[in-house]
């Protein structure tokens, strides 16, 4: 069986003990595992166990048969980055990318907006080079200027994260180029939601867009979406099945079932938000993978209540001319009045270059936003409001926002 040949080969390796130390400090025995089905007796991998040890010292095959490393994207401005060696590639169209050589879409030029680390740069250079296609590495931390190069070459494709390309859009609008000249838009890594997809499809309105769930310390995707998914929503996908994904408490946790891999992730525990349903759905994938956002990043619990950033968006929707996609950020605190700690919310968004502010717009979208938001499924922060349990959304509009790829959306300081 897979898992237990990966096991196996993780625990007696001869080039590193990384597997052999943890599991001897989780009291664990591999041995103990017969099946799949004892998978939830594996410890748990995290984060901070895998950044706490050298890179060198957790690569589990030769040096020389390392061909890429990965830095997560989560941590690309970190002093201490999440760098995980990897020995392998998929193919092209285990990333998804296949839609590039499709010849109905005659795909030219793919701009490339994504992290430098990304394997998927990697994976596109040489197959791109033989069949005469152009790949174009863009700037995210210069988007204007990326923009421009993008216009000049006309690009007819556009590889990038919903983050990154929801910023890229304000800098295309500025040079002027016609979007309707973008045939493909493939959508990879981090949560995309509904209502970042329905900015995306308005503004690239002749694109096929193009969806995967993945994350670069795996190498590459975790989720697809096959045609029968084409009426569920973007963030529901079906797992890949060359590793294990699993939910736990509300967590996705992944397994590698590649035993030759440089690291191999056994239980990693990924930090995004998830749920695994069943579906007997046509293409023969029985599992259905609902993603959510960052845990710590895009939901918290608090006062009996739960705001999500899908929410903060749908509540959005009557304010939509007037601020920026993707510019929001709220703050969750407790304030003591007479007597008595009370929760509050406060959003800060960022309005677009042509709307003049005031307190009466002010006003309006406060209201709008109060009467929209949901924190639990029948009551909005209005109705909380009114019931004297939360206190009333305290709003900043705002012109100046800073370029920052990885900002929080929600924050706490309860």
């Amino acid at each position: 069986m897979k898992l237990i040949k990966v096991l196996e080969s993780v625990v007696e390796n001869n080039f590193s003990n990384f597997y052999r130390n943890k599991y001897v400090k989780d009291e664990f025995d591999y041995k103990t595992i017969r099946s799949e089905k004892d998978l939830s007796k594996i410890p748990f991998l995290k984060r901070e166990e895998i950044i706490a040890v050298p890179v060198e010292e957790r690569t589990l095959v030769p040096s020389e048969s390392v061909i890429y490393y990965s830095i997560s994207s989560g941590t690309i401005d970190s002093t201490n980055p999440l760098i995980v060696p990897h020995s392998e590639f998929g193919p092209p169209a285990k990333l998804g990318v296949d839609r590039i050589y499709d010849e109905n879409l005659n795909i030219k030029r793919l701009f490339f907006l994504m992290p430098s680390s990304a394997p998927s740069l990697m994976r596109l250079i040489f197959p791109m080079k033989k069949l005469g296609k152009v790949l174009l590495p863009g700037n995210i931390h210069d988007l204007d200027l990326s923009a421009k190069i993008a216009s000049q070459v006309k690009i007819d494709a556009i590889f990038s994260t919903p983050t990154i390309l929801t910023l890229f859009i304000g800098s295309l609008k500025k040079t002027g180029i016609d979007p309707r000249s973008i045939k493909l838009i493939l959508i990879r890594g981090e949560f995309c939601s509904i209502q970042k997809i329905n900015f995306f499809k308005e503004f690239f309105s002749e694109a096929e867009i193009d969806i995967k769930y993945g994350s670069s310390e795996i190498g590459g995707a975790i989720g697809y979406r096959c045609p029968h998914l084409k009426n569920f929503t973007p963030n529901v996908y079906h797992p890949l099945l060359k590793g294990i994904v699993e939910s736990v408490e509300d967590e996705i946790v992944y397994t590698d079932l590649s035993s030759t891999k440089a690291f191999p992730l056994i239980r990693y525990r990924t930090g995004d938000a998830g749920t695994l349903e069943n579906i007997d759905c046509p293409c023969g994938n029985k599992a259905l993978l609902r993603v959510g956002g960052k845990i710590g990043f895009d939901k918290i619990k608090f006062h009996g209540v739960t705001l999500y950033v899908e929410s903060l968006e749908d509540s959005f929707a009557e304010a939509t001319e007037y601020m920026e996609p993707g510019q929001f950020k709220a703050h969750v605190t407790e304030k003591t009045i007479d007597g008595r700690i009370m929760p509050q919310i406060s959003i800060k968004i960022g309005l677009k270059e042509e709307v003049e502010t005031s307190d009466f717009l002010k006003g309006v979208i406060s209201r709008s936003v109060s009467d929209r938001l949901y924190l639990s499924s029948d009551k909005s922060l209005s109705d909380l409001v009114k019931l004297d349990i939360f206190l009333p959304l305290e709003l900043t509009l705002t012109k100046k926002w800073p370029c920052n790829l990885k900002s929080k959306y929600i924050t706490s300081d309860i």
